[in-house]
């Protein structure tokens, strides 16, 4: 609620980095339907994405409206950190169980990529980052032996430095880490950063089967020797198999694909929900001594609109049909404006390549593209790079 993410200090946070081409397009598109707040437009364009991505369980993910946007107000560092356990920020903030946060996360990570220029990491979190099912987040991150860590330092003239490190799970639970943004020093930095300044270095796991040298490679194309795509799990990624608490639900999604459609559905309408005790696109609540009741369509799975009815003895079953007050009217309106905006957010997704998936909205990373560089082990002199810009390597 709010539509906050549009706001320019939250555009402006590191967590956020390149989103507002993203969050730009949906806006004018939302301008041509003034009556959808831009806070509903982003939980649409979500749900949208997640249709496009192939997400099975659409039926799970009906959208209530009714979300105001807030033009003064404006939230930052809200997002949990990349490289710490997710589970305090996610159940002390939000009220998600420890079931609902793991599926979230990794609902969230069976698509997508990250960009070194963006983010600092570079990568897909699976071999097919625009489809959703089926799901193999989960599965892969169990592999044992399957990951090796290395520390990635992205420079401005779009190359990165990669350096083998040890697994800092080696010795069980990592020590919390601060969340570094651009421009910010850090002790742990790849060699050619410390005389470089790097833009940005992360940690990550990559997986095995893409084999580099270390090195400095373009950061918009692949460093695996054979040119297969580079797929990566964050630091975060693994505390869900390394936090005991969250561990017994990965190992159940591993095991039990339908169980964590579901469980994902569930919680991806709770987080886009919260705060929200409202009955129907209209978005208002029902008065005392009345219910919000469903109208569903004829497979008898989607809902197409819900009102308010009194409680009165004798008046209709949910789901079922009979007099109705000025609200109906409403709600098939909205719901024929919701359509339209999804059908617009879905040419979105397709013109802009944008992948609109977000725990609390739609979110995107977008990046480049070029050639590899070969590895070049031994970072250079300030002098050999005195004319390059930006302090790049």
């Amino acid at each position: 609620d709010g539509g906050t993410l549009f706001h320019p200090a939250e555009l402006d946070d590191a967590q956020n980095a390149c989103i507002e081409p993203a969050t730009t397009a949906l806006a004018d598109i939302q301008a041509e339907v003034p009556r959808v707040s831009k806070a509903d437009a982003a939980v649409i364009g979500g749900v949208v994405a997640l249709h496009v991505l192939g997400y099975p369980r659409l039926d799970l993910l009906r959208i209530t409206g009714g979300r105001r946007d807030l033009e003064h107000v404006a939230y930052r560092d809200r997002l949990p950190s990349a490289d710490d356990d997710p589970e305090p920020r996610f159940t002390a903030q939000l009220g998600f169980s420890t079931m609902e946060l793991v599926a979230l996360i990794g609902g969230g990570h069976e698509v997508g990529s990250a960009h070194g220029l963006c983010s600092g990491y570079i990568g897909s979190w699976t071999p097919t980052p625009l489809q959703w099912m089926p799901p193999t987040f989960f599965a892969d991150l169990f592999r044992d032996e399957y990951w090796k860590w290395y520390e990635i330092c992205t420079y401005k003239n779009e190359t990165a430095y990669y350096l083998s490190i040890d697994d800092p799970f080696a010795d069980g639970l990592p020590a919390e880490e601060h969340d570094e943004e651009p421009g910010d020093p850090d002790a742990l930095a790849c060699p050619i950063a410390k005389s470089k300044a790097a833009f940005i270095c992360e940690e990550q796991a990559i997986a095995g089967d893409c084999t580099f040298e270390d090195g400095l490679y373009d950061v918009g194309a692949t460093p695996c020797a054979d040119g297969r795509d580079l797929v990566f799990r964050l630091k975060s990624d693994f505390f869900l198999r390394a936090n005991p608490a969250l561990a017994p639900h990965a190992a159940t999604f591993r095991d039990d694909p339908d169980l964590y459609v579901e469980t994902f559905g569930v919680a991806y309408h709770k987080l886009t929900h919260l705060g929200l005790e409202r009955c129907g696109m209209m978005g208002h609540g029902c008065p005392d001594g009345s219910s919000c009741f469903s109208t569903l369509a004829p497979d008898g799975l989607h809902v197409l609109y819900e009102d308010c009815h009194p409680d009165a003895p004798g008046t209709q079953e949910p789901g079922g049909s009979g007099d109705r007050d000025d609200n109906d009217q409403h709600s098939r309106e909205w719901y024929n404006l919701s359509t339209s905006a999804s059908i617009v957010a879905i040419t979105l997704l397709l013109v802009c390549g944008v992948v609109a998936l977000g725990l609390a909205a739609a979110c995107c990373l977008m990046g480049g593209a070029g050639g590899a560089r070969g590895p070049d082990k031994a970072p250079a002199s300030a002098d050999e790079h005195k004319d390059e810009k930006d302090g790049a390597p």
